[in-house]
């Protein structure tokens, strides 16, 4: 009826028991909560059945999760995806499954049920928050993100993919693909460059322009100029100049007729 005590372990009329020393026993059942200060496991920690039981809920989350290296988190009931730490190196992500065409998917989602004009859909953002210089350097120096063109519907989700980097500050977009394939380079300096002796072309014409170490271009292809030609502090040269009209103003020279016609200038012909 009241409490029994040896000095290390006390038994109260609650039935709860305390104690001072370690308790040794097989199989420990309960239908209540057990808590204490630090659980150790000495092999493993497992749910009652597979899928049978979460690591914290809603209310109850836990702070940090520490792991050896080498460590592996494995996802699914045949464990087909895993992440393993590589030890002061990174993380590896990876598709277990061996059969063909298993490639690993990594989808970025956002929770909004409308997405309207210049929506984020998700952003992946580049960051050196501990470099010692401090101010510019820890902010964001590269991003790579997806921007909604319009609002979505059951028929359209145009989306722009954005290209951002730092010079001085927090990254700004340097690059945009569109949803229609338009490649457009922003900035005060955005340029295209290739590799040396690289080509530019089409899908059926690969090398239509070809540009040499050197910088000279060349054209496999009769160029068609629709809005005309203008050589300013220069010349054109080549084995031959074909034309059906040519209008030459400031100097007044004017041609028409066939292809046929012949105009001869010599040297001093103004």
């Amino acid at each position: 009826d009241g409490t029994f005590s040896d000095g290390n372990y006390t038994f109260d009329t609650s039935g709860n028991v305390s104690g001072l020393g370690t308790i040794g026993s097989g199989a420990i059942t309960s239908t209540g909560t057990v808590q204490g200060t630090t659980i150790t496991a000495t092999t493993a920690f497992v749910p009652d059945a597979s899928d049978g039981a979460a690591l914290g809920t809603t209310a109850l989350e836990f702070s940090d999760l520490f792991l050896a290296d080498g460590a592996v988190i494995n996802f699914g009931a045949d464990q087909d995806v895993t992440i393993t730490h590589v030890a002061d190196t990174g993380l590896n992500i990876k598709q277990v499954t061996d059969a063909d065409n298993k490639a690993l998917i990594l989808t970025l989602q956002t929770g909004e049920t409308e997405i309207t004009v210049n929506d984020y859909i998700a952003r992946l953002q580049f960051q050196a928050p501990d470099e010692a210089g401090g101010t510019a350097a820890i902010t964001v120096c590269a991003e790579i993100s997806a921007l909604s063109e319009g609002t979505f519907a059951s028929g359209n989700n145009a989306t722009s993919l954005l290209f951002a980097t730092g010079t001085t500050g927090t990254a700004s977009q340097k690059m945009k693909l569109s949803s229609t394939g338009v490649l457009t380079l922003n900035g005060a300096s955005g340029s295209l460059i290739i590799p040396n002796a690289g080509n530019i072309g089409s899908a059926s014409d690969t090398d239509a322009i070809a540009i040499s170490s050197g910088g000279v271009v060349t054209m496999n292809q009769i160029p068609v100029f629709s809005a005309g030609i203008n050589v300013s502090g220069g010349t054109i040269a080549g084995a031959a100049l074909t034309v059906d009209d040519v209008a030459v103003n400031g100097k007044v020279v004017t041609m028409t007729g066939s292809s046929s016609d012949t105009a001869v200038f010599t040297a001093g012909t103004n």
